[in-house]
């Protein structure tokens, strides 16, 4: 299972991580922490709500790495903005869980109906519904996750969620009370919102420069860095060929973690042929 969305848990603050500690999930969950070690060391990434009860950390399970040790690499927790990116009133903050908690979008207030997120129901006449908490936010996480995973399948599990984590922003977002993190430390942004607001497009994009391998190790220093510059066509070769070259289709990778891009050939590539004749190529966005 590459990811696991995980919308329930004891709720309370009896229940929140800083009130139980590695001794108690032990003691209580032993076969379920054996099986969650051995789950994230073979590549499963979990994502759990932080829940519902407006504590300033998230549930136990939630935060679960802060007492575990070998689960964090394949541990996310997501707490909760409204439409407007303000922090809902029901939300759990990130809290002790900073490290591997996220902000998605989880519909406002409980009680107001058109604040909350589309949903699918059943058991309504139209099939849908709105509806706001933690349990919203979390899906979020888990479809970025795997559209992550769809894209860039050569990347590990470890590198989908690295991703995930990287590409975040606080820009935009407010507490309860309005305030905007602007005007925070940095240490309060995370308590709040962990590691900011995903961004769904930045975490499928490229994150460092492209490089055009020359070698077998995408990672080699010697790699041809086309973010920089570009490579030049040998000037013998005729029009057509190059026009060919630069709308042909190549491989490239991300010098953050060796994702695959498919580019231009115009984007690697730079005409050295010396003639009046001009050639005319488009260059579309990665």
């Amino acid at each position: 299972i590459h990811v696991s969305n995980n919308s329930w848990g004891h709720t309370g603050s009896s229940y929140s991580i800083n009130s139980r500690s590695a001794s108690w999930i032990n003691t209580n969950y032993p076969n379920t922490v054996a099986s969650l070690k051995t789950a994230v060391a073979d590549g499963t990434i979990f994502v759990w709500i932080t829940h519902n009860d407006y504590l300033t950390t998230a549930n136990w399970q939630a935060g679960m790495p802060y007492r575990i040790d070998d689960i964090e690499d394949g541990w996310v927790a997501v707490m909760a903005v409204d439409h407007n990116k303000k922090e809902t009133d029901y939300t759990q903050r990130c809290g002790l869980a900073k490290d591997w908690c996220v902000t998605a979008p989880g519909g406002g207030l409980a009680s107001d109906e058109s604040s909350g997120v589309y949903s699918v129901d059943a058991n309504t006449t139209s099939g849908y519904e709105r509806q706001s908490g933690t349990s919203m936010a979390a899906p979020h996480v888990s479809g970025v996750l795997a559209t992550i995973f769809e894209k860039f399948p050569s990347l590990t599990s470890a590198q989908v969620r690295n991703r995930l984590l990287t590409t975040t922003t606080y820009s935009g977002l407010t507490d309860t009370s309005g305030n905007s993190t602007s005007g925070m430390s940095t240490s309060t942004k995370e308590a709040i919102f962990g590691k900011g607001l995903i961004q769904p497009e930045a975490a499928t994009g490229q994150i460092g420069n492209l490089v055009y391998p020359k070698t077998s190790n995408y990672y080699d220093e010697g790699n041809f860095n086309i973010s920089q510059s570009k490579l030049n066509l040998p000037g013998g070769l005729s029009n057509s060929i190059q026009r060919k070259i630069l709308n042909e289709k190549f491989g490239a990778f991300d010098s953050f973690d060796g994702a695959y891009f498919n580019v231009n050939g115009s984007e690697i590539f730079s005409n050295n042929k010396k003639n009046t004749d001009k050639i005319s190529y488009q260059t579309n966005n990665i």
